[in-house]
């Protein structure tokens, strides 16, 4: 729960070069994140589940904790229409910050319909449901994470989906024109986004890196595949990671 201090890791699970080991990482925290970029539903609970992560991180990742007490010093200060606005303003709106991993790497494009469907085919192996929203919702691939974190699925998703999708938003280059009325809001969102990066570029897991361009494997599963075939092919998407910091 929310409320509950959790065991969190300690500095002697660090491995090599200061990196961690994902397994290690209190699975709660990725399921806080996965609450934090949800719909706002309930003022309380979203803010102590900020306040509580920015705790969590102290013990973890300090740099990741500065970003997200950012977020929470803006949040905090919001009423609950204004969170919602500033949520729907932000993520619903402005397609820099769009919630949806799919469309950051692939755009409004057959490849992201193969992506959803290839991704809603593996998350039914695991018997996980996205709900009322898209399989590629940030939120949706977060929560699958915080069940599975010793699955080859999740390793997938973190380098290959997740961080492709972070490092557009983080490094790409955008005009100030195209930020919503108040930037504080835009900037604590941003903010937002950075803690979860730094955190995951601390995972030894993680290799992914914007200094290379690198290839997204998918192992598509024909619909026409039975249970007596064992037909597979492959999608291979060069992605460019571009922008300036």
């Amino acid at each position: 729960r929310i409320n509950k201090k959790p065991d969190l890791v300690s500095a002697k699970n660090l491995i090599g070069g200061g990196k961690m080991q994902l397994q290690l990482l209190p699975s709660h925290l990725f399921a806080n994140f996965a609450d934090i970029f949800s719909y706002p539903r309930d003022y309380k609970k979203f803010i102590d589940c900020v306040y509580s992560t920015v705790n969590d991180l102290k013990e973890i990742n300090e740099n990741a904790s500065k970003e997200l007490l950012y977020f929470y010093e803006c949040a905090k200060d919001l009423t609950m229409g204004e969170l919602e606005e500033s949520y729907t303003g932000l993520f619903e709106i402005n397609p820099t910050y769009a919630p949806y991993i799919g469309y950051h790497i692939f755009g409004e494009s057959y490849m992201r319909s193969i992506f959803l469907m290839e991704l809603k085919k593996r998350f039914a192996k695991y018997n996980f449901s996205s709900g009322k929203e898209l399989v590629d919702h940030i939120s949706v691939v977060l929560r699958f994470i915080s069940q599975h974190l010793d699955s080859q699925l999740t390793r997938d998703l973190l380098n290959d989906a997740i961080m492709p999708m972070l490092d557009r938003i983080i490094w790409r280059s955008v005009d100030l024109e195209d930020l919503p009325e108040n930037p504080v809001k835009s900037i604590a969102y941003y903010k937002l986004f950075n803690s979860l990066r730094i955190l995951l570029m601390g995972l030894e897991e993680v290799s992914y890196s914007e200094e290379h361009v690198k290839p997204v494997r998918l192992n598509v599963i024909s619909s026409r595949i039975t249970a007596e075939s064992n037909i597979s092919s492959h999608i291979d998407q060069w992605i460019k990671r571009r922008g300036k910091k």
